[in-house]
């Protein structure tokens, strides 16, 4: 049972009230024929008067759920079972959209009273539309979140429109990390990938004996795999790689760089960052690929269906879209760094919305969703790592028609990965930041000067208004 926030206006209290023991009484928690507990214990329970909470006992008699009996209480009436109907709201690039709705259809199978509607919606404005709808209390019962969409919602205050969700032992406690506000899990996590290098068979056929430790030994295999004709003419790359944050930043955090130091002291002209980014950039160089036009038009990827790159920064998301290739890839088994063998983790998670009608339900379905047999069978039908550990780590539950050969590889990745949030800026800030990078991806100016400019810019702000913010709880 939630907590009541006093804060909130009489009649957001009344509603939420109200809502609850309908959910309650529909849901069959309090059976029919059984007594709701007496009124001087609900307006105790819940912060109303007893005048107020008899608004919300006259509600529920005029909807038919409960009737009141002179003298002895109020008491649940037997209702024909109602059909639940619930909207599941998801990003239209999700690739496990058939393996969700295989869930959602074994879910109603088990409950024939409930629909789940799934509704894509178009990324690009992907968050914006949910956050509108759970703001103006359209009917969203399930929402799918990236981590970034998750992070969205976090750095703008916005979480506190999520239900807490169940956390569970069997689903990696990094996911759940990536999906918590204070140690509240908001979003079930439901699939996730690290940062990895995928590789086109055909061109690197022994991929697990590749000597590649290193930085050095990356850009130097990256240089020897690029191939031209006698005019000069390109004809594959060695490697290909968008410059969203997700990429660079690993690299970052490979070098040991930061956006802030164990001072809070901005930190990101510091060597180790700007190290980082100048061999990002040197890798730019060596395969000549605009990383706008890639961010832009998705042309690594592009070129890696077309046979015309040997090695990709990818993840196992992007790997969906590999089954129908006409040669064999595989995903390598190791990470190359000098400092630290890391790389960033990406994940989706279900939430379940404050303010829908059937939150008991859709936490239900959520549950579900993270169940072992429904985990089962995504493994068995996509690419995407399950959340729940003991079936993702399970190395007999394979398909050989879907799956690389190294597949499992993410059980060794796994512990040298970090989300997003931990590398110590919102996605707001970030955003401004990966925009003041585009200045070194195109050539407009240095790493070091970027950096710099980045952290008097944008990062020394932050830590002065932290600074201020300190000096006034102290004061």
């Amino acid at each position: 049972m939630f907590a009541i926030n006093k804060r909130v206006s009489s009649k957001d209290k009344l509603d939420t009230v109200l809502q609850e023991l309908r959910e309650q009484i529909r849901s069959g928690s309090i059976r029919p024929g059984e007594y709701l507990v007496s009124e001087a214990h609900l307006a105790k329970k819940y912060h109303l008067s007893k005048t107020t909470l008899r608004k919300v006992l006259a509600d529920l008699e005029r909807e038919g759920l409960i009737e009141k009996i002179p003298c002895i209480g109020n008491r649940v009436r037997e209702i024909a079972a109602e059909r639940r109907s619930l909207k599941f709201y998801c990003y239209d690039v999700c690739y496990e959209l058939p393996v969700y709705r295989h869930m959602i259809q074994t879910f109603q199978d088990s409950h024939p009273d409930v629909e789940i509607d799934l509704v894509p919606l178009p990324n690009a404005s992907y968050i914006e539309q949910i956050l509108d709808k759970l703001e103006e209390g359209e009917q969203a019962d399930l929402v799918l979140l990236s981590d970034d969409h998750f992070n969205y919602l976090e750095d703008t205050g916005k979480t506190d429109l999520l239900c807490r969700a169940s956390s569970a032992n069997e689903i990696y406690p990094k996911l759940q990390h990536m999906f918590s506000v204070k140690g509240e899990l908001k979003a079930v996590p439901i699939v996730f990938s690290p940062i990895v290098y995928c590789c086109n068979s055909s061109i690197v056929p022994d991929s697990e004996n590749l000597k590649l430790d290193s930085w050095d030994d990356l850009l130097q295999l990256s240089k020897k795999l690029t191939k031209s004709d006698a005019d000069g003419i390109k004809q594959q790359y060695g490697l290909a790689f968008t410059a969203s944050p997700r990429r660079w930043l690993m690299f970052m955090h490979q070098n040991g760089g930061s956006f802030f130091g164990e001072n809070g002291r901005p930190a990101f002209a510091e060597p180790a960052t700007v190290e980082a980014i100048q061999f990002f950039e040197s890798l730019i160089d060596s395969n000549l690929i605009s990383p706008y036009m890639q961010g832009d038009f998705r042309a690594d990827r592009f070129l890696f269906e077309n046979s015309k790159v040997a090695l990709l920064l990818s993840s196992y998301f992007f790997m969906n879209e590999l089954h129908s290739l006409p040669f064999k890839w595989d995903v390598l088994p190791f990470m190359p760094s000098d400092k630290q063998k890391s790389t960033l983790l990406i994940g989706s998670g279900i939430a379940v919305p404050e303010r829908s009608e059937h939150r008991k339900t859709a936490l239900e379905f959520a549950r579900h969703m993270a169940s072992e047999s429904s985990q089962s069978y995504l493994k068995m039908n996509a690419c995407s790592i399950p959340a729940n550990r003991s079936v993702a780590e399970n190395r007999s539950i394979v398909n050989p028609s879907i799956h690389p050969k190294h597949y499992h590889s993410f059980i060794d990745l796994l512990p040298l990965a970090v989300p997003l949030k931990d590398l110590g800026v919102g996605y707001r800030l970030l955003s401004e930041i990966g925009l003041e990078m585009l200045y070194v991806w195109m050539k407009l100016d240095t790493a070091s000067d970027t950096c710099r400019r980045v952290q008097e810019k944008l990062l020394k702000p932050v830590y002065e208004q932290s600074l201020a913010a300190s000096s006034n709880q102290m004061g």
